[in-house]
């Protein structure tokens, strides 16, 4: 046992010899102490800084520029079926794209097709680009048709009803279809030329507008036109 005076040594050096050897050896476990202490800790913020730059940023859904797809899908179908479980209409494309900003769905050269209610005869209705409105509520689903619209559908023999225009809008649960740009109607014996229709599709009825610049007309033939082809 050592007995160090009450006067503090002023260096390690005024300490006894064993005094300051112990003295040195627990300064020397305290510094490799801290030293361990030290490199821990940077050895964790590395993995950490390195997960993060591996896993990135988790964005938010509020950052994803305007106009961005949050999903898509290739050579994509959308089956409608009722509550009874009836397949109601088809809605195919190339790509669909959904932003999530608008909620809007948009599509590459789609085609909707659907059953006539009357007579069963099947409907398609082909246009270059196309998107699904946002379905409000107590609204009908609507798909906007854009750029070489067609719609058409075969029947019986030759029979045949074939829809041009530009744009339209299509209602297809209800089988109903519009639009107010130039529009051209071909059956089997007529052409009927528009500038706007409301076509109620499940029906067969058609109601058509003109302005001054572009008067409804209507053509007859004797001979029956051949359906166009698909």
């Amino acid at each position: 046992m050592y007995i160090i005076p009450k006067r503090l040594c002023s260096s390690v050096r005024d300490l006894p010899g064993r005094c300051r050897h112990n003295w040195l050896s627990a300064w020397g476990i305290c510094f490799v102490f801290n030293r361990l202490v030290i490199l821990g800790g940077t050895v964790i913020l590395l993995a950490l800084a390195l997960d993060w730059l591996a896993e990135g940023p988790e964005a938010p859904a509020d950052s994803i520029p305007s106009g961005e797809a949050d999903a898509y899908m290739i050579d994509a179908r959308i089956d409608q079926y009722s509550q009874a479980g009836d397949l109601q209409h088809q809605i195919i494309a190339k790509r669909l794209n959904h932003n999530p900003r608008t909620d809007l769905v948009t599509l590459v050269a789609p085609a909707v097709r659907f059953k006539d209610k009357e007579s069963g005869g099947a409907w398609e209705v082909t246009s270059a680009t196309g998107r699904i409105l946002p379905r409000g509520e107590g609204k009908d689903q609507a798909v906007e048709l854009i750029d070489q619209v067609e719609a058409n559908k075969p029947g019986p023999g030759s029979r045949f009803i074939s829809i041009k225009t530009n744009s339209l809008t299509l209602y297809p649960d209800r089988q109903y279809a519009e639009t107010d740009d130039q529009v051209v109607i071909v059956n089997e014996r007529s052409r009927t030329s528009a500038h706007g229709m409301r076509a109620y599709l499940d029906e067969g009825r058609f109601l058509f507008f003109s302005t001054p610049e572009a008067p409804v007309t209507t053509s007859f033939q004797a001979a029956p036109r051949k359906q166009p082809e698909q």
